[in-house]
């Protein structure tokens, strides 16, 4: 530490600050001791004066009778008896009880105490082992009225010392946002809950997921390139709701062509991930397996062959179902799915000839729709109970009848719940349709026009994600009679 020694600053180790404290101490000791013996010594020189007015007490009575005023008698006492200055201050001021012989004997003891007390302070500064012994006995006052017992162990050997990084971390709940350009910001709770506005995005950005989560998690991203991103919340830089925030680039540096496809917080780790590819593939990884130490570069999640991408990642359930541009779907168990290490290329998921995937899943409680859309701007729900449960790696079933006139193809599709809210995106302009407004038709319809134009993109709008109420199971709730008809229009 820094500790001034002599009036000069220094930078001292453990025995150096040892040695300037007690040098320190000696000084502070031998100054308080020089400073003891002069009140010493004054006050014995009063007590003398005291005592020896005391036993001239008819004379000083006269005198000071015959004096004009305190200064006076002050003066006369001095001049005819001798006194110091001081001493006839003292006797001047002297009160009329203290003439008692008790008080006499009180300060004859005084004195005596006083010589006493003189030739020990004297004593002390002419011997310096005297000085350290005083020094001895009042460090050991010091440490029996204040010391405390030792926390750590001395020990022969050197122990390893694991410090966790966690404990270096204050906890603190904050709002994650990650949108569909790859754009990741960090806002705290209170800059969130205090806005009531949407949150600044770039023109034509939107939200892919956002999350309630804190300081001490850990988000994974993963990439249409078989890469995953770890990211600690704690490293993001904090903003405000109404910022930009930062490109994930300014975080971890991927690739020109690499983009987000999913996120995930690291909750579960007993759990596993499912990945599905464009071209049919999927796996199934242990969350604890994507936990790594160094993060500052994109880690591979799954193997991909020639000309294939990831295009979607979710925590496995117990079924998934895969969707294609040519408009077929295959719903399975997902425990058809191996679960294998990151480097690992996966199983045919989906057997596709000339298709490609366009969605794939999980299937999670509150779906209740597989929501469709095509080339030709026309969309519907299908009630999951409709849709069939098949077997891995088959072709699967049509999603739509086949018309003669047109070739319908399938633009987008995810699955929903009554309550949730669709986003069409046209350029940087965006629309939102209630689910409830998009028709619930069988497997034959191709669907009824949803709008006018050919949008670039049909996506849910999203909603807070808080971890601790994720696994429990929705509450019952009485629908009113205008929210049961919302639910369920046709």
């Amino acid at each position: 530490m820094v500790a001034i020694v002599n009036r000069t600053p220094k930078t001292l180790g453990i025995l150096e600050i040892l040695d300037a404290y007690i040098a320190h101490f000696k000084d502070v000791l031998f100054k308080r001791t020089e400073f003891d013996l002069k009140t010493c010594k004054l006050r014995y020189h009063i007590v003398e004066g005291l005592i020896k007015a005391i036993s001239i007490l008819d004379d000083i009575i006269k005198v000071i009778r015959s004096s004009k005023n305190k200064q006076d008698s002050k003066e006369n006492l001095v001049s005819k008896f001798g006194f110091t200055i001081e001493q006839a201050e003292a006797i001047v001021t002297l009160q009329l009880y203290r003439l008692s012989n008790t008080d006499i004997l009180v300060l004859e003891e005084e004195a005596e105490n006083l010589r006493k007390e003189i030739a020990s302070l004297e004593e002390i500064l002419k011997d310096e082992n005297k000085l350290k012994t005083v020094m001895k006995n009042e460090l050991k006052e010091i440490k029996k009225k204040y010391a405390t017992e030792r926390k750590t162990e001395i020990k022969d050997e050197i122990t390893e010392i694991k410090v966790s990084k966690e404990e270096l971390i204050s906890k603190e709940p904050v709002v994650l946002v990650i949108t569909n350009e790859g754009y990741v910001k960090r806002v705290s709770l209170k800059s969130y809950k205090a806005s009531n506005e949407e949150t600044t995005l770039k023109p034509g950005d939107f939200i892919q997921n956002i999350y309630s989560v804190s300081t001490l998690d850990t988000l994974v991203l993963f990439t249409n390139l078989g890469n995953y991103l770890y990211i600690p919340v704690h490293i993001l830089p904090d903003t405000k709701w109404k910022d930009l925030g930062k490109h994930i680039s300014n975080t971890i540096i991927i690739k020109e062509n690499e983009r987000i496809v999913a996120s995930l917080i690291l909750k579960d780790k007993d759990k596993n991930v499912v990945i599905f590819t464009k071209n049919g593939l999927v796996k199934q990884i242990p969350l604890k397996s994507l936990e790594v130490t160094r993060y500052n570069k994109p880690i591979m999640a799954m193997k991909l062959k020639e000309n294939d991408e990831v295009i979607g990642a979710e925590i496995a359930k117990d079924e998934v179902i895969m969707v294609s541009h040519n408009g077929y779907y295959l719903r399975f168990l997902a425990r058809d799915i191996p679960v294998v290490g990151p480097k690992a290329s996966g199983v045919k998921g989906m057997n596709l000839k000339d298709d490609y995937l366009i969605y794939a899943s999980s299937i999670f409680k509150m779906h209740e729709y597989l929501n469709i859309y095509t080339n030709y701007k026309t969309g519907k729900r299908i009630k999951l109970s409709d849709l069939t449960v098949m077997s891995r790696a088959k072709k699967g079933n049509m999603l739509f009848k086949k018309a003669k006139t047109k070739d319908y193809k399938l633009i987008n599709s995810y699955l929903t719940s009554s309550k949730d809210i669709n986003m069409l995106k046209k350029d940087m302009d965006f629309k939102e349709i209630k689910n409830s407004e998009i028709p619930i038709m069988d497997l034959a319809s191709t669907g009824s026009q949803i709008t006018k134009d050919n949008p670039d993109i049909y996506f849910l709008k999203k909603d807070l994600i808080e971890f601790k109420e994720i696994d429990k199971p929705k509450e019952e709730k009485q629908l009113s009679f205008n929210e049961f008809i919302e639910d369920f229009k046709i």
